[in-house]
């Protein structure tokens, strides 16, 4: 998979619920390796949000990327 192929991706929480879409990567400068995801949220028009996603939340990547569900 090309980092291509994650931008834009619809990321899901554990619950199913919609947090937003892949904006961008993070990826450790000295290892090459990707650390997170940074999502785009878009709470109206006029503003939006952008969060990390650390890799390991991540449960799997398919046309969504869905997220582990939070254990409380």
């Amino acid at each position: 998979m090309k980092a291509s192929d994650l931008i834009g991706k619809d990321v899901i929480d554990g619950e199913g619920n919609t947090l937003g879409k892949v904006e961008n990567l993070v990826i450790d400068e000295y290892s090459g390796v990707i650390k997170g995801i940074d999502v785009k949220e878009k709470p109206n028009l006029i503003s939006s949000e952008v969060n990390p996603i650390i890799f390991r939340k991540i449960n799997n990547i398919t046309n969504i990327i869905k997220l582990k569900p939070e254990i409380i």
